[in-house]
């Protein structure tokens, strides 16, 4: 192997092919050439050499090398299928079987073999941390905190999954929890890059911008040319409301990787606070390129649109976004005739009954019947902007609802206090208890509020003469029609940022909305008023104080006292 120690690779090839003329069998021979081939950058003739070797004399460490090769060129399924048919099984196997049921999507079979794992060797701390590492990129937080906190009493100085337990705070937006646990893998690893700025999104997320842009100073030192410092910088600035200077900072991120997709993302949120409509698609486009993308089609480079075209529309984002773009779709038929809209199963009923104008077909049956749209043009819902010329005119001229009009007839409003987004949930949402001031007034008051608050209302309702109503038979989760329909019941809904908001101004009814001040106020709720362009019978009341909804939840009880809104 004198060649191959020199790196003459293509000159050790040449010798183990003829020495394989003679003695097409030798396995060592070939798991050598397989070797020369790696570094020749010939994978697939590699991994042939490798898997004729093992055919022929079975061996423990060219089975491994074959293995790794597979796992590094993600040949998933061909890895499964050599364990099986080497009926091969240890440790080792059994962890890259976890991982490429993992890859594969298989996240029942990946768990049941992490378990066995670790009920069979609990002291291997590279399960714990790929474990871990699973849960988590299947959104499946607490038994991720579980694995990782299980590990770290075998293994407490361990760095990864000290890092990797702050990752997944920082993921359920327990930014406290996160710092803790991060600023603890800084004693074992101080020197790491991704530790950095993680800790500065999170300083971030707490509001000590002072310890945020002290961590960006450690990623400098570490790796000054990395964009991830003017990123995370950029969106620190987005966060506090200093759109020109997050504006400027990406700006400089383009000149240097034009294509990069979260810069050109974030160019377009900033576009869409400014309400730049005309100038968003050039950035917001690069959405449907993200690791976790919007939209079900590739409209990246936005199609032509005839007015003759028939034209497939697909749901993207979050329930209330779906609804706060299809309040373009009046203005988009005067000009394009013949839309479908493709909706979520559980937007069909109601959008259906909402949009008769148009035709909407749902996943399901779009599924089923997709070679029926195939000379259609296909966008998804966003992009409609790109195609209605002047549309900050037109919303603009939308009128807005008088609050100090408002006429409670049934005096009954419906109110909604949290977000169930995981990411900024908690930032939107507000604690029950201090819509408390409120009930002294005597109105209806009627829950609009989704997901699992029973118990949280029947606490709430405990020594109060104006108890807080719940519809019994609705599903306030799935049963969008059946919310809209109580929604409509009411004279004024009062709501956090979340699909409450979208759906009771879809339905034109006078809303108020508390909006936060930075961390978790979406683009639809910017502007120099309070006043929403899309949804003209909202009122936005922003927060003054980070944290604090005191004053706001006062000027809305002033509100209900005097009927006028100041």
């Amino acid at each position: 192997m004198f060649l191959f120690q020199k790196r003459d690779y293509p000159g050790a090839e040449k010798i183990l092919r003829k020495v394989l003329r003679r003695h097409p069998g030798h396995t060592e021979t070939l798991s050598n050439l397989a070797v020369v081939c790696i570094n020749l950058n010939e994978i697939d003739t590699a991994l042939k050499l490798l898997k004729k070797s093992l055919t022929i004399s079975y061996d423990e460490k060219t089975f491994k090398n074959y293995l790794q090769i597979l796992a590094q060129t993600k040949k998933w399924q061909d890895l499964i299928e050599t364990v099986q048919l080497f009926n091969k099984d240890n440790e080792w196997v059994s962890l890259q079987l976890a991982i490429a049921y993992r890859e594969l999507g298989d996240f029942k079979k990946s768990i049941d073999k992490y378990e066995e794992i670790i009920h069979g060797s609990p002291q291997n701390v590279e399960t714990y941390i790929s474990y871990g590492f699973t849960l988590n990129l299947n959104e499946q937080y607490d038994e991720a905190i579980n694995v990782y906190e299980k590990g770290l009493i075998k293994h407490p100085e361990n760095f990864i999954l000290n890092y990797n337990l702050g990752v997944v705070y920082a993921n359920i937006n327990k930014s406290k929890e996160a710092v803790r646990q991060l600023e603890k893998a800084s004693t074992f690893n101080s020197g790491n890059f991704n530790l950095w700025i993680t800790l500065a999104a999170q300083y971030a997320q707490l509001r000590d911008v002072e310890a945020a842009m002290k961590a960006l100073k450690k990623c400098e030192e570490i790796d000054s040319k990395n964009s991830l410092i003017e990123f995370q910088e950029a969106t620190i600035n987005m966060n506090l409301g200093k759109l020109d200077i997050a504006e400027n900072i990406l700006k400089n991120i383009l000149k240097k990787e034009p294509e990069n997709i979260e810069t050109n993302y974030h160019l377009g949120l900033i576009k869409l606070m400014r309400h730049d409509y005309a100038n968003l698609m050039p950035y917001y486009r690069y959405r449907t390129k993200r690791v976790n993308k919007f939209g079900e089609f590739d409209d990246f480079n936005l199609p032509l649109l005839k007015q003759s075209d028939n034209i497939l529309i697909s749901w993207e984002q979050g329930i209330g976004d779906q609804f706060l773009y299809l309040r373009l779709i009046p203005e988009f038929i005067k000009i394009y005739k013949s839309v479908t809209y493709l909706a979520t199963d559980k937007t069909y009923d109601a959008l259906s009954e909402m949009y008769p104008q148009i035709k909407i077909i749902s996943v399901t049956e779009y599924r089923k019947n997709e070679s029926q749209f195939t000379n259609f043009q296909k966008i998804n819902l966003a992009t409609m902007i790109n195609y209605i010329p002047d549309l900050n005119e037109k919303l603009s001229q939308k009128k807005h609802v008088d609050f100090n009009k408002i006429l409670f007839k049934n005096r009954r409003i419906g109110i909604s206090w949290r977000s169930e987004n995981k990411k900024i949930g908690s930032e939107k949402s507000i604690n029950l208890e201090q819509f408390s001031e409120l009930f002294e007034n005597s109105y209806k008051f009627i829950s609009l509020q989704y997901g699992d608050v029973n118990d949280e209302i029947n606490q709430f309702n405990i020594n109060k003469r104006n108890k807080l109503q719940v519809l019994p038979n609705l599903d306030y989760f799935n049963d969008i029609k059946g919310l809209l329909n109580l929604i409509s019941d009411c004279d004024l809904v009062i709501t956090v940022s979340n699909v409450t908001v979208h759906l009771a101004c879809s339905l034109g009814i006078p809303t108020i909305l508390l909006c936060p001040k930075s961390h978790g106020k979406l683009w639809y709720w910017y502007g120099d008023n309070n006043q929403s362009k899309f949804y003209p019978s909202l009122m936005i009341v922003k927060q003054e104080n980070d944290n604090y909804w005191d004053n706001e939840i006062k000027k809305i009880n002033s509100f209900l006292k005097t009927k006028k809104f100041s």
